[in-house]
């Protein structure tokens, strides 16, 4: 049987406090990203810009460069080079950019084009030697280094029936997982002549290099009820573990099945399926810790651990959350998995902590901070970028006073999703 929960009441010993609000985006802000060290954030947004925050000399944080000029219509997305001297932008205009650090500031160096609509998402691989970026064309498209400032294409791939939302790299570099409007999400990866034989033969373990040939889909993953806007692994479990969220409102946590013969494809199960929000998932970021954090179209941010899950038998009562607002029930039947030929249930993330209405409107993306484990950031429709503190029995980083980085303020105007 599956159970599913809305966890209502978080520890009151875990606390999320607000660290910095960040002004100067003019329009909704869709994603951010920090580099490798955690000490600069890049965000994008809807008006045309990529905005650069980092600290002061009094430790305040404030925008430190404006990227411009080059994308015509909204950035949706960005992503740091693993060695964080390279910055990837998407956007709405079909075109991808890279962008490096000079004397002057920051310029861009190349923009990749060939997608027909949106590019939704971009991501570097972890070795850095390739990019993905995925659109509403339907496709995923994959770019390798051919010398200085220069890009092509090696693989497109086809695959999804609906905008592809999301892309993310497996930490070996050897997968790519891709979430869809189509409710799925596939796993590429690279195959060599020998692979075309038998998809089935393929492993981890083996030693050639996984982008010298062509890309397949390995296979896909259903299970989510509506759009899958985007994952996140266990940065402790080395690939065999992830998290998704969706439009259905709900985080699945997946787990690797390893092959019993090299008649079986490798693949994932789901393990864990929570009702975590009111409306739409549209970011979760996995930390270190143990920690998963979502962004959610109720404006609000929360804190779910996979650490804390208990094996629990199902109940049916419904859950009520800080609000007194009754959510879903807890027990349902569809989608029941299998897993060795029997039923598996599939147990709700506990909620640690949660900031109920954190923003103003939709929040678009959160993002732990790659150093310092507690800190992380959101972006909202309402035009802010808000960083905040886990704080666990009034331990702190020792920030004392929110910063508040005032440039300009546009007028919030709700806009669909895209």
């Amino acid at each position: 049987m599956e159970t599913e929960e809305c966890i209502s009441q978080p520890p009151a010993k875990i606390k999320l406090n607000i660290r910095a609000i960040l002004k100067g985006h003019k329009d909704r802000v869709w994603a951010a990203a920090w580099n490798p060290n955690g000490t600069l954030l890049a965000t994008c947004a809807g008006d045309r810009t990529i905005r650069l925050w980092g600290r002061n000399s009094s430790s305040k944080w404030v925008c430190v460069d404006v990227l411009d000029g080059v994308h015509t219509r909204t950035v949706r997305s960005v992503c740091w080079s693993p060695n964080g001297k390279q910055l990837a932008s998407a956007g709405f205009d079909g075109l991808a950019a890279i962008w490096e650090k000079t004397e002057d500031g920051w310029d861009c160096v190349t923009t990749l084009e060939g997608h027909e609509n949106e590019v939704k998402c971009i991501a570097w691989s972890p070795n850095g030697r390739l990019l993905a970026t995925c659109s509403r064309d339907k496709s995923v498209w994959l770019w390798e280094a051919d010398g200085p400032d220069d890009y092509v294409c090696v693989s497109v791939l086809q695959g999804h029936r609906q905008d592809v939302k999301f892309v993310a790299w497996h930490p070996s570099g050897e997968f790519l997982f891709s979430c869809s409007y189509d409710n799925t999400i596939k796993i590429w990866y690279s195959i060599s002549d020998k692979d075309h034989m038998s998809l089935a033969t393929f492993c981890f373990d083996r030693s050639e290099d996984p982008y010298e040939d062509d890309w397949a889909c390995l296979c896909t993953l259903p299970g989510h009820e509506s759009t899958v806007w985007q994952l996140s692994f266990d940065p402790t479990s080395k690939g065999t573990r992830f998290v998704s969220c969706s439009d259905d409102n709900r985080l699945i946590v997946w787990e690797e099945k390893k092959p019993k013969s090299n008649t079986e494809i490798k693949t994932y199960m789901p393990e864990s399926k929570t009702l975590a929000a009111k409306r739409t998932l549209y970011g979760v970021d996995w930390s270190p810790k143990g920690w998963i954090a979502t962004a959610s179209g109720d404006n609000s941010l929360r804190v779910h651990s996979w650490e804390g899950i208990e094996r629990k038998s199902g109940s049916s009562k419904s859950q009520v959350d800080a609000k007194g607002m009754e959510v879903e029930s807890a027990t349902s039947q569809e989608g029941k998995d299998k897993k060795s030929g029997g039923e598996v249930e599939l147990l709700p993330l506990p909620l640690v902590t949660q900031a109920l209405d954190a923003h103003g409107q939709d929040i678009n993306c959160v993002k732990w901070n790659p150093k310092y484990e507690e800190l992380l950031v959101t972006v909202s429709d309402d035009f802010l970028v808000k960083i905040w503190e886990v704080c666990e029995e009034k331990k702190s980083l020792g920030a004392k006073n929110i910063v508040k980085a005032v440039t300009s303020e546009g007028n919030v105007e709700k806009k669909r999703k895209l």
